[in-house]
């Protein structure tokens, strides 16, 4: 019944309010930090949490391959622009990518949030709207067949450029990527943007394929069935922890990531659920940011994970931000140290950057590191427009030395110290 279907998905929208409101208490926290303290062995065999719809078979056919929940747009519709800055003087490097939100974006909810509503004046049409594509894990609407990619509301719009192998080669990073999520996910039920900075290409990222039944998400670690889903690490084994961690002493020491960041592995009672994305890896988390009162007009800054490997940055920002709704328009945070850093990861960055122009209501994310090599001339790349794969070569690439001086670096500026 029309009416009946209604009620029940405005229910669902309070249910995932409440809910969003208390994964971020102290007893969530309490949860996630006791999870973080059982051997890995023991985590991997809890129970699967009821968000997961287990019932779907076993597939590993190309209907099942989870990149389908991923659509593609035009650079230019976001005005989307990339700039790569290389200073082989001082050894560092900054990665800056910025749009533009139109006033009159067709796509859905992004212009709604302001400083005074957070999910914007029609949140719980626009929820409802949301449900009824599937938000809802639990109504089986999704599928292979049924994914997220032929939706309009419940989906994910992505903007993508690939580096120069010049610039790659100095930083290690390979691509750049902006998406809207009308939507969001279940744990940040709002309108947003993510912006990702991998050290994989786009074709790459094509082969992080998993179990997903249609969704944003991989299901448990012991529902896959190839390689590439397995790979994805859900049960936490065999990723690299610190050699002087001391079981049961606290939360793993991961390696490669900032003093208190830990992988959403399956089973940790925090939020339920892992949090690996087919062509993005398993998410991991500053457990600090899901503190209570921590304000979500503040950008969420996450990692990625691939075969035990550290593979990319991921930002979270809440769409109200690119309309300059955001306090003061202003956030940054620094990474000064990671856990016992290898050498192929030295360029991890240790500050991030996000700000809003006024003038030009452009939104703009800027990455800085290390470099890997501080070798030859400095240099700059701007990439504007188009929408090929390869936008190195599709866009609008300038190249500059304006400024920037090349000298060699000593040992210490060359490598940081594992």
């Amino acid at each position: 019944h029309p009416k009946k279907k209604s009620f029940s998905a405005h229910f669902q929208f309070a249910r995932y309010h409440l809910l969003s409101r208390m994964k971020t208490s102290k007893l969530a926290l309490t949860a996630f930090y006791i999870a973080h303290h059982l051997p890995v062995d023991v985590v991997a065999v809890m129970p699967n949490s009821r968000l997961r719809n287990s019932h779907s078979p076993l597939t590993c056919d190309e209907k099942e391959n989870g990149n389908e929940v991923m659509r593609k747009v035009d650079n230019d519709d976001l005005e989307v622009e990339l700039e790569t800055v290389v200073n082989t003087s001082t050894c560092q490097y900054s990665i800056e990518i910025s749009f533009r939100q139109p006033e009159d974006f067709d796509i859905p909810f992004l212009n709604e949030p302001t400083a005074e509503s957070f999910y914007g004046e029609n949140s719980p049409e626009n929820r409802a709207k949301c449900l009824s594509e599937g938000f809802d894990p639990e109504d089986g609407l999704l599928s292979a067949e049924n994914h997220t990619g032929l939706n309009t509301y419940y989906a994910d719009y992505n903007w993508y450029y690939a580096l120069s192998e010049k610039a790659t080669s100095k930083l290690g990073w390979k691509s750049a990527t902006i998406s809207a999520s009308p939507c969001g996910q279940r744990l940040q039920p709002w309108p947003q943007y993510n912006v990702h900075f991998y050290t994989k290409t786009e074709e790459e990222r094509k082969q992080l394929t998993c179990v997903s039944g249609g969704d944003f998400f991989c299901k448990a670690q012991t529902e896959q069935c190839s390689d590439a889903g397995r790979n994805f690490n859900m049960d936490g084994a065999g990723i690299p922890i610190c050699p002087d961690w001391v079981p049961g002493s606290g939360p793993p020491k991961y390696q490669n990531v900032p003093p208190g960041y830990l992988w959403t592995i399956d089973g940790n009672p925090a939020i339920g659920i892992n949090v690996a994305t087919p062509g993005m890896g398993l998410h991991g988390l500053d457990v600090s940011e899901l503190a209570p009162g921590r304000d979500s007009k503040d950008p969420y800054l996450l990692m990625l994970n691939y075969d035990k490997e550290v593979i990319g940055n991921h930002i979270i920002i809440w769409s109200g931000f690119a309309k300059g709704e955001h306090p003061t328009g202003y956030y940054e945070k620094t990474f000064p140290e990671y856990n016992c850093q290898s050498l192929d990861k030295n360029f991890l960055p240790t500050k991030q950057v996000f700000k809003y122009d006024e003038v030009t209501r452009r939104t703009r994310v800027v990455i800085s590191g290390p470099l890997q090599d501080c070798s030859g001339e400095s240099f700059i790349e701007k990439q504007t427009g188009g929408n090929d794969t390869n936008a190195s070569k599709s866009s609008k690439t300038h190249k500059s030395t304006k400024a920037l001086r090349s000298t060699k670096c000593t040992k210490a500026t060359k490598r940081r110290r594992s």
